[in-house]
């Protein structure tokens, strides 16, 4: 088994019971399984049957289980709208239960979205559209004003996730369950490069660490917001885990080595208590997932 664990976001619209959702990822040779998108009947099935012989559950994705199917901004633990957030908040306490009754390490955690900015796609649009003419400034002037928006509202937003982390530390106290605060992939998710410096000195100490998602971090690297080496040699002694998964430009959740990202430049980052959870999208066959293996363990990630 490799030292790498599959994030069932590839496979729980495949499989219907919980055996055939953790077997699955040993077939495949990962030694982990991340438990992502799974909804709550599926959810007491592996609370039953986790550690049967199946790798081990080393993370969870919030919100886990899922209360409803279809459910949406379940993980807005920076909403302004009071009861969204106590919701939020609910729904990652349920999380952290989930993860500590089958084990797992980590929570890795959404921490929400500041309101009123240009949305990212749009700007995306604008900078792909201004690449065929060479036309470089018509996006950076979209982002730009995103930005002003986003400073505008953000310290609101900031205080909110703030009081939801303060609810989270507290419940997840003596679970033996880390909580991972991940990179986001909009340039107006929360938080932003300088903003988990806030979280991390007020947390790093409590319980929450930082959860580096490469695709996202990729992403933010092609707006020209932080690149992937300034999170990791800022944060990385907070560092949990990684979400593996490769990008061309802002379009991620690609097999690593299929994509632009310097996996290579990343391995120096990944120590052995660094967990390692491919989150790769259903839409990738098995054999391309397997090439993925080999490819980190040759780099010796």
């Amino acid at each position: 088994m490799s030292r790498f664990a599959l994030s069932t976001a590839w496979h729980i619209g495949r499989v219907t019971e919980a055996r055939e959702l953790l077997a699955l990822p040993a077939r495949l040779g990962f030694g982990g399984v991340e438990l992502s998108s799974v909804g709550m009947d599926l959810a007491a099935e592996v609370r039953q049957v986790a550690g049967d012989g199946y790798p081990p559950i080393v993370s969870l994705h919030a919100p886990c289980p899922v209360p409803y199917p279809g459910a949406a901004r379940l993980d807005d633990l920076a909403a302004l709208d009071e009861r969204r957030r106590r919701a939020a908040v609910d729904f990652a306490r349920a999380t952290v239960d989930m993860a500590a009754a089958v084990g797992a390490r980590a929570v890795v955690l959404h921490l929400g979205t500041v309101e009123g900015a240009l949305p990212q796609p749009a700007i995306v649009q604008a900078m792909e559209a201004g690449m065929k003419v060479g036309d470089r400034d018509e996006w950076k002037a979209l982002l730009a004003e995103g930005l002003a928006a986003r400073k505008a509202v953000a310290d609101r937003h900031l205080d909110r996730c703030m009081a939801s982390l303060e609810a989270l530390t507290a419940h997840a106290a003596g679970s033996g369950v880390r909580l991972g605060a991940e990179t986001r992939y909009e340039y107006n998710d929360l938080p932003s490069f300088e903003e988990f410096a806030v979280i991390l000195r007020e947390f790093g100490h409590r319980g929450v660490g930082y959860w580096h998602d490469v695709g996202h971090g990729h992403a933010q690297q092609v707006l020209g917001l932080a690149t992937p080496m300034q999170y990791l040699d800022r944060y990385g002694e907070h560092l949990l885990g990684f979400h593996l998964h490769d990008a061309r430009s802002t379009r991620d959740h690609l097999p690593p080595g299929e994509g632009e990202v310097d996996f290579a430049a990343l391995c120096p980052y990944a120590r052995p208590e660094h967990l390692r959870v491919f989150e790769v999208f259903s839409v990738q066959p098995e054999e391309r997932l397997e090439r993925s293996v080999r490819y980190l363990e040759g780099l010796g990630f």
